[in-house]
């Protein structure tokens, strides 16, 4: 009977015994969020958030970052992290284009054998602002005699800022266009005709130069069709 106790007693102490969690073996990332909500941001300013990371494995972690556009900067205070260190991952995103939903993403790569890319999603909205904001449309830019025998084009430039936006240059490369400095007022926008060198067996592009803080110089490809 003693020995009936005993074993039922063991029993009971083995199954409430706390579970030991074991490391993983070698380096091993956790990222503190996957996903970064900025809210609402005017184009032009700057939103930044700090995600931490992790080494639950039991070798030294290396990890890069990997940003898909200029517009979100990523630095990380230290790209090794010996086994239960943790860092910060500095992210910063400006708005460039406003979008109802814009939507960004931070590349995570590590030498943790199972998780070797993780990424984070930086995501909300990008309104209107008071900064010059400069447009030039249509993008590209197409020339096509099944649709118009003119030797010319236009291209639409327009402010949709409110300060005043001032196109310091307009660069032709295989095609001509006879406008200079130009200042357009919020809301406002000006056509510009562009034509098409005759000779030019390189591609055909036109660069704006402005003072458009997000975008200083906007790049409009040009297609011949012709």
């Amino acid at each position: 009977m003693v020995v009936r106790w005993v074993v039922a007693l063991l029993i009971v102490a083995t199954s409430c015994a706390p579970a030991v969690t074991k490391k993983a073996q070698g380096p091993a990332i956790a990222l503190d969020d996957e996903i970064w909500e900025f809210g609402s941001l005017k184009r032009g300013e700057t939103a930044s958030t700090e995600i931490g990371v992790t080494n639950r494995g039991t070798d030294t972690l290396h990890i890069s970052l990997y940003p898909t556009c200029d517009c979100l900067v990523a630095t990380v205070e230290t790209q090794a992290l010996p086994p239960g260190a943790k860092t910060s991952i500095l992210l910063s995103y400006t708005g460039e284009t406003i979008k109802d939903h814009a939507t960004k993403t931070l590349f995570v790569d590590s030498d943790d054998k199972a998780n070797p890319r993780l990424s984070v999603t930086a995501t909300g909205e990008v309104v209107p602002g008071d900064l010059p904001h400069m447009l030039a449309l249509p993008d590209p830019l197409m020339f096509d005699k099944s649709e118009s025998d003119e030797p010319f084009r236009v291209l639409t430039v327009a402010n949709r800022g409110r300060q005043e936006l001032l196109i310091r240059e307009v660069r032709c490369f295989g095609c001509l266009n006879a406008w200079s400095q130009i200042t357009l007022g919020g809301g406002e926008e000006v056509p510009l005709d562009i034509e098409l060198l005759p000779e030019w067996n390189d591609g055909r592009w036109i660069e704006i130069e402005s003072n458009d803080p997000v975008w200083p110089v906007r790049k409009v490809v040009i297609v011949n069709l012709n």
